[in-house]
C-alpha cells in the first residue's frame, strides 16, 4: 500500500518512518501531523474520519498526485526530518539550558 494513515494528534515516530519510506500520508487536520503534511504537500488532510469523507478525499487522488506526494514525503525526510537536524536542535537546547 502506498498510503499511511494517522488518527492521533502528536507527531509519532511512525510519521517520520512513513516519510522516510516515501509514503503518502492520510490524516486529520490537527496537531503536528496535519501541519507537517500540509507544509510538505506529502499527503491528504481529512475533515473527519467518516467513510464518506475518506472516500471523497481518496477519489480525488490521481496516480500523478500520489507519485508527487510520495516524492515530497521522501524529500521532507531527507531534508528536514533527519537526525542531523534533530541532533542540532538537541545540542542547541542543551547548550542554552546548561550554559
Amino acid at each position: 500500500m502506498d498510503l499511511f494513515t494517522f488518527r492521533i494528534r502528536n507527531a509519532p515516530n511512525k510519521l517520520f518512518e512513513a516519510l522516510a519510506a516515501g509514503r503518502a500520508i492520510l490524516t486529520g487536520d490537527f496537531g503536528e501531523i496535519g501541519k507537517i503534511v500540509r507544509e510538505n504537500q506529502c499527503g491528504c488532510i481529512l475533515k473527519d474520519y467518516m467513510a464518506t469523507e475518506i472516500a471523497s478525499v481518496l477519489s480525488k487522488v490521481t496516480t500523478e498526485t500520489l507519485k508527487g506526494q510520495k516524492e515530497y514525503s521522501r524529500q521532507a525526510a531527507e531534508e528536514k526530518y533527519n537526525w542531523r537536524n534533530a541532533s542540532s536542535t538537541l545540542v542547541s537546547f542543551c547548550q542554552n539550558t546548561l550554559g
